[in-house]
């Protein structure tokens, strides 16, 4: 009997033996599938969805690059909005990457270059290299409205990050520069500024929840100022990017705060207001509402960040949005790069080579906008695939190692 009850205690240890390798592929299954969906569930596809948005607004209004005739109507509005939406989204995501940065690096150069190499590998090569073909497509083809020497001089001071302090210095030269198709950069330019600094202003500064006020004291001073284009102020247009500071700041120290006055909106109400917020970003751009109207876009823009910021998933709850707002935020920057540069080309192509009156035909304009588009798209996923996805890569690698 004994040797019937040792017998079966094996048996049952072996069992127990062999479900346990089984037991534990399913719990490392369970757990990163658990990573997996909270990785998901903490990207926000929101912020992803309207940095599609932001970028739409601004291909709009660059459409009078490839006919000059619709600059009168995209002109109707400042869209500049879409810009300014790109920047309170970028100071929010910055300051909340940095933030949590500081938790793990105590040191200062740890914590900077960990961030300043994953930036310089996530924006400088696709910049670098769609400015670059620009400029040796410049060589050898002979575009109307500007000079080979003021492309060089728009690609060197892109690469320098500072093409909105050359453009403002532009403006102010007898004759003023004439536009070229790398001026977009600019903003790249500011942000890139943007991102030198706000490092040393969290690091260096103890109390971090105090720097809400000098944030929104910088914004202030700009939304009280007049700004016309040319002004230097236009080119260091910073309150959205300090407004989304503020936003990312807030959640860190005033988290539960937050929390409680959102819970006091229904989600339907919050999905409203977002919406509001969105035509509110184009139609108060007039200068028949306000001269100061930069001062009221970019006080939209941080509103809009704000309400993103909570990642309730307001517009992206279903499965296709999920899927489409993840694809247009991703491509969102590359788009960006390559779409002023596509519609020029395009243009001068089509006036050199084709029989399309784009000057007074519309179906002609329509179908030559369409071309546009749809080069732009392309490229701009060859963008993301072959550039973008791969460095970034490759900086998280070299930043890991660092």
């Amino acid at each position: 009997m004994l040797a019937g009850v040792s017998r079966e205690r094996r048996l049952h240890q072996d069992e127990a033996g062999r479900r346990g390798p089984v037991r534990l592929m399913r719990n490392l299954y369970s757990i990163t599938a658990n990573q997996a969906a909270n990785k998901e569930q903490q990207k926000n596809l929101d912020i992803e969805l309207f940095r599609g948005f932001a970028v739409a607004i601004t291909v709009v209004s660059h459409f009078g690059y490839l006919i000059h005739e619709w600059f009168e109507w995209t002109g109707y509005f400042w869209l500049g909005g879409g810009v300014d939406l790109f920047f309170a989204i970028s100071g929010f995501l910055i300051t909340r990457s940095l933030l949590d940065s500081l938790e793990r690096n105590r040191s200062f150069v740890a914590y900077a270059k960990l961030f300043w190499i994953r930036r310089l590998f996530r924006l400088w090569p696709a910049a670098l290299t769609w400015s670059t073909l620009f400029l040796l497509l410049s060589i050898f083809v002979d575009f109307t409205g500007f000079e080979r020497d003021e492309v060089f001089r728009s690609w060197l001071f892109g690469a320098l990050n500072i093409e909105n302090l050359y453009i403002y210095a532009c403006s102010k030269s007898s004759p003023p520069c004439s536009i070229t198709p790398l001026w977009h950069y600019w903003s790249l330019s500011l942000e890139e500024q943007f991102y030198l600094l706000l490092p040393f202003a969290l690091f260096f500064t103890r109390q971090r929840k105090l720097l809400i006020w000098p944030c929104l004291a910088i914004a202030f001073c700009q939304a009280v100022s007049l700004r016309p284009w040319g002004h230097l102020l236009w080119f260091i247009r910073s309150d959205s990017l300090m407004y989304g500071t503020v936003v990312g700041i807030g959640w860190r120290y005033y988290g539960p705060t937050l929390e409680s006055g959102f819970s006091a909106f229904p989600r339907w109400l919050l999905q409203l207001f977002l919406a509001g917020l969105s035509v509110l970003l184009i139609v108060v751009a007039r200068d028949q509402i306000s001269q100061r109207h930069m001062g009221l876009v970019a006080v939209t823009a941080g509103l809009i960040v704000l309400i993103l910021s909570r990642n309730s998933n307001l517009f992206t709850e279903a499965r296709m949005s999920k899927i489409v707002a993840t694809y247009i935020g991703s491509r969102s920057y590359s788009l960006y790069l390559v779409h002023v540069p596509i519609l020029w080309v395009l243009r001068e192509m089509l006036l050199k080579f084709s029989t399309l009156q784009i000057a007074t035909n519309l179906q002609h304009q329509i179908f030559a906008l369409a071309l546009g588009l749809a080069f732009s798209l392309i490229l701009s996923e060859c963008s993301y695939r072959f550039i973008e996805s791969p460095c970034r890569r490759l900086g998280r690698r070299i930043a890991s190692r660092a």
